[in-house]
């Protein structure tokens, strides 16, 4: 991954910037109608600026539009990308709402059962481990409920293939009672097969140690989930040492246990508070472009303007690209093509 970068921009704190890429460039997207895609529509909700929608449009998707409803989202979300943006409160959103937004915009309405791919990443602060005052049912984690109905019923997009992405700790027995109502409404979708899985980043070119669970619904007229094998072949090239050669260590938090550069950097969350020691003997906070790079999300993605702490919140809530890319190249070759 280094190669692709200007590492004296990276180590400088440079978040955005053409110098020492080979690939850049903001892609060229537009709302499309089904006769005129070339590889397969999706959408994506509740994954913030698009992120993860990076992953999926490398991997052949051409992007519908990107639901939420943080003003954060949407403005970096149109900084990179000609996708619309439609924000509104959760619990409003359905084809016929979102369709009156892409009207009012300019655009056509969703039509039903048009979208191939449906990615939904609800944000994960109330189940993830580093939280101690988790809430179970909180109006955070009923965002994750709600996901479900966002798939199949009278008010889903019907999409061939939907994805739901959290964090690992939704399988951690205290949170049963959510993970529970959870699969229950799964369980009432009976147009559509799913299955749970539980994956490592690591496995899939990504230099953190990041555990996630995905379920993926697939429509039944469309087939069974399918699941990639591991992509990662040399796990090596994911030590901290070999993605950012000037560092020899990482603390989580000023003052923690320095670990060595020689292993994977630990997650990156959205407090951004990992420490890098450089090989000049200085230590200094994460920038925003080494976080970008290990996160796997590309040089031309503009996280310009906007607070440190709110660039580390965005990609400590996003999907990674290379991750995601994975999955969906599986589900292009075995359920759309």
């Amino acid at each position: 991954m280094s190669e692709l970068v200007n590492l004296e921009t990276i180590q400088g704190g440079a978040s955005f910037g053409l110098t020492g890429i080979k690939a850049a460039g903001k892609p060229e997207l537009s709302l499309l109608t089904p006769k005129h895609v070339k590889g397969f529509t999706y959408a994506t909700g509740y994954g913030g600026p698009g992120i993860g929608g990076i992953g999926v449009t490398s991997a052949g998707g051409e992007c519908q539009f990107n639901l939420d409803f943080g003003e954060l989202q949407g403005v970096v979300h149109r900084r990179n990308s000609d996708a619309p943006y439609i924000q509104m409160d959760a619990l409003e959103a359905s084809p016929k709402s979102v369709s009156a937004c892409l009207t009012a915009m300019g655009y056509s309405p969703i039509a039903p059962e048009f979208l191939d791919l449906l990615l939904l990443s609800p944000c994960c602060q109330d189940i993830s481990i580093a939280n101690p005052h988790k809430t179970l049912f909180s109006p955070r984690n009923k965002l994750l409920l709600d996901c479900v109905r966002l798939i199949g019923g009278d008010t889903g997009f019907r999409p061939k293939v939907a994805i739901i992405e959290n964090v690992f700790n939704l399988a951690n027995p205290n949170m049963s009672p959510l993970l529970a109502v959870l699969l229950n409404l799964c369980d009432g979708l009976t147009d559509y097969h799913y299955e749970f899985g539980i994956f490592n980043a690591l496995d899939f070119k990504v230099g953190q140690p990041r555990r996630r669970i995905l379920i993926q619904f697939v429509r039944k007229d469309v087939g069974m989930p399918v699941w990639p094998e591991y992509t990662t072949m040399d796990y090596s090239s994911l030590n901290l040492n070999a993605i950012l050669p000037y560092v020899v260590g990482f603390r989580i938090g000023k003052n923690g246990k320095l670990k060595p550069a020689s292993h994977p950097i630990n997650t990156i969350t959205t407090g951004g508070g990992i420490w890098l020691k450089l090989v000049d003997g200085t230590e200094r906070q994460m920038t925003v472009a080494e976080g970008k790079l290990l996160s796997t999300i590309p040089a031309w993605f503009n996280l310009e303007g906007i607070k440190r702490s709110e660039a580390f919140l965005l990609m400590g809530n996003a999907i990674m690209p290379d991750f995601i890319q994975a999955f969906v190249e599986k589900i292009r070759a075995g359920l759309l093509s």
